[in-house]
């Protein structure tokens, strides 16, 4: 196992497929959050719009009851609606002049030491909130006489007013809708161009309709909108973890299958289905190192079919194929459970035989030798009857010691000396 991890198989069927659908999982979780973001201000934006709705709902009931008293109760109106966190509405030339729990007569919020300050409250008191300006009677209030007096009394050489006051963000873009948006942090905020028409002349006689009568500002906390739309990027991720877990475990299996595979390939002969010389390498030195370690001897057999050329010549490869095939299927069923049997190539074959002294291995081996002698144990082709023999040559480690080179040296010289003595033999 630790072999195959190593193996270019391994790097081929698991890391680089794994690679490459990390790759992809990331782009798509990295696409996710992306429209995740896009989803959340596109339904903020809808919601925007819908509380944008209800403003007009609201004013369209309460417009005839003044400017202040409309504006006003509108503000107080939208804040129960759910998600929103601000509401606030500024003057046609941009200065904040209602907000969420103020009290309003339409001064313009101040900045003092960096805090929230109200002016409003003072005259509202005195009023009873019917305070009227007299810069009503200008068409923006930067140009009445209130303002040029703060301009000479407090910045005569600066006419910023958003350094005292809140103004109207820069750069807000309206749609058709009269709508704009900014998105802040969590926040996004919606800002609607209100447009002036026959009840606003009512009282602002210099108003022309169709102009900006000022603007209306909705601040929505878009978090439990996020929060929802995490919760389902996280389902899916978490789907999509399983997904590729379950894909690893998919692609481990097949590789394993495929490694079980190409190894039997690479240790099977593909005609006799017998292991090949590749694999008595391999098992070879587990065995002989086992033995050597608990003391105790194996056998080995070379084997060689007779005169097999001949019967190639003869007959014809095919059925050459055959007794190879029949001498193998011979060799595995007459063998013990614990033996090996090899074809090393053309017609030579090879036991591994654990736990047996040459003796008695010999002994099994005759015994084999002679059972090929048997009818029943022929191969039959066109109803004749073809017999074929073989010969063997056998060492043990008691002789040889525990080296596969030796005894197969040792077994190959008894397989020769069986052969130029006559063959159909075995020589221990």
């Amino acid at each position: 196992m630790r072999e195959f991890f190593k193996s270019s198989l391994f790097f081929k069927m698991i890391v680089v497929p794994l690679l490459i659908m990390v790759t992809i999982a990331s782009g798509i979780l990295i696409y996710l959050n992306s429209f995740a973001d896009e989803l959340v201000n596109k339904k903020a934006s809808e919601y925007a719009n819908n509380v944008l709705k209800s403003y007009i709902t609201f004013s369209k009931s309460s417009i005839e009851k003044g400017q202040r008293h409309s504006f006003q109760e509108v503000i107080e109106g939208l804040k129960t609606i759910d998600g929103v966190k601000d509401v606030f509405a500024n003057s046609r030339d941009g200065l904040m002049m209602y907000k969420i729990g103020e009290k309003s007569v339409g001064l313009p919020f101040v900045r003092k030491d960096g805090k929230f300050f109200n002016p409003n409250l003072k005259y509202f008191d005195q009023t009873n909130g019917l305070w009227m300006r007299n810069d009503w009677f200008y068409k923006n209030i930067k140009d009445s006489k209130i303002t040029e007096c703060m301009y000479k009394k407090i910045h005569p050489k600066d006419r910023n007013c958003g350094r005292c006051h809140y103004e109207l963000p820069k750069n807000l873009k309206f749609n058709k809708k009269r709508i704009a948006f900014k998105k802040d942090g969590n926040y996004i905020t919606a800002y609607y161009n209100l447009p002036v028409d026959k009840n606003c002349i009512k009282c602002h006689t210099h108003w022309e309709k169709g102009e900006s009568g000022g603007y209306l500002g909705v601040k929505i906390d878009l978090t439990p909108e996020k929060e929802k739309m995490m919760k389902m990027i996280d389902t899916f991720k978490n789907a999509l973890i399983i997904f590729i877990l379950v894909v690893i475990l998919i692609f481990l299996f097949n590789a394993l299958n495929e490694k079980k595979k190409l190894f039997t390939m690479a240790v099977t002969d593909s005609l006799t289905g017998l292991h090949n010389r590749y694999y008595l390498s391999e098992i070879s030195r587990k065995k002989l190192s086992k033995s050597k370690r608990y003391n105790y001897p194996i056998s080995v057999v070379y084997m060689d079919i007779d005169y097999f050329k001949k019967i190639n010549d003869t007959y014809g490869h095919d059925v050459g194929d055959l007794i190879l095939k029949h001498f193998a299927s011979h060799l595995k069923n007459s063998a013990r459970k614990r033996d090996i049997v090899f074809r090393l190539g053309g017609e030579e074959f090879f036991i591994l035989m654990p736990f047996i002294n040459k003796k008695d291995a010999c002994s099994i081996i005759k015994d084999i030798k002679e059972s090929l002698k048997d009818g029943d144990r022929c191969i039959s082709i066109d109803g004749e009857k073809i017999y074929y023999t073989f010969s063997a040559g056998i060492a043990d480690t008691t002789e040889t010691g525990f080296n596969l080179n030796n005894l197969m040296k040792v077994a190959d010289e008894r397989l020769y000396k069986a052969k130029i003595t006559g063959r159909d033999r075995v020589i221990c």
